[in-house]
């Protein structure tokens, strides 16, 4: 048997390895934000570290090769619409720099972390609010057709103006995607994010 497979694995095991491997690989590579090697290490480590998934390091990082160049391809390919999606969310982010609020793509591993971090930014910046999207939001952008949802907040606002700032800067954001000719779902409360429909992303992958 080959030094680089797991042992004592049937056709149907590896098959499914192989598939949620791939996943995982995908939503990391598509969206443009990981290099390639630490794509590698970390899919490589997780194969072998999980005794119950039944592909090695070395096979899972075969995956990652062929994703990757997959990848590559498809942005070769002119694209349907231009600009594409990816440079008009970062034009729209760029305006809400200039306006003084913070504005991070793939900013933390959650929304937990994403919000601690951008506030942060926020507070260290004067800025008078924030708006992200975290991994987990980035991974969806990995297929067509995908859902953006973004999380914000207004920063330096008394008790009794926070949610009337807020509120008034998820306006701002909405506005400025939409400048951008991207369609924002959202029902302007704080009980919901806003959301950037039907996103084909293209960002070029880290060289």
């Amino acid at each position: 048997m080959p030094w680089n497979r797991k042992p004592q694995v049937d056709d149907q095991a590896r098959r499914e390895a192989s598939a949620y491997v791939t996943e995982i690989a995908w939503e990391a590579i598509a969206p443009g934000f990981q290099d390639k090697d630490d794509i590698m290490v970390s899919i490589s480590e997780m194969a072998d570290d999980d005794d119950g998934l039944a592909l090695s390091g070395a096979e899972a990082e075969a995956i990652v090769e062929a994703l990757w160049k997959k990848r590559l391809l498809e942005l070769h390919r002119p694209s349907e619409r231009d600009p594409s999606d990816d440079v008009r969310v970062a034009a729209a982010f760029a305006e809400l720099e200039r306006a003084n609020v913070i504005a991070r793509m793939n900013l933390g591993f959650d929304q937990g972390e994403g919000s601690d971090e951008a506030r942060q930014l926020a507070k260290a910046a004067g800025a008078r609010g924030f708006v992200y999207f975290h991994q987990q939001d980035a991974n969806r952008l990995a297929y067509s057709d995908a859902t953006l949802y973004l999380g914000w907040d207004a920063v330096g606002t008394t008790r009794d103006e926070y949610d009337a700032a807020t509120i008034r800067l998820g306006e701002e954001i909405r506005a400025a995607l939409e400048r951008q000719s991207l369609t924002v779902g959202w029902d302007g409360t704080l009980a919901s994010r806003p959301a950037v429909l039907s996103l084909n992303w293209r960002k070029q992958l880290p060289t």
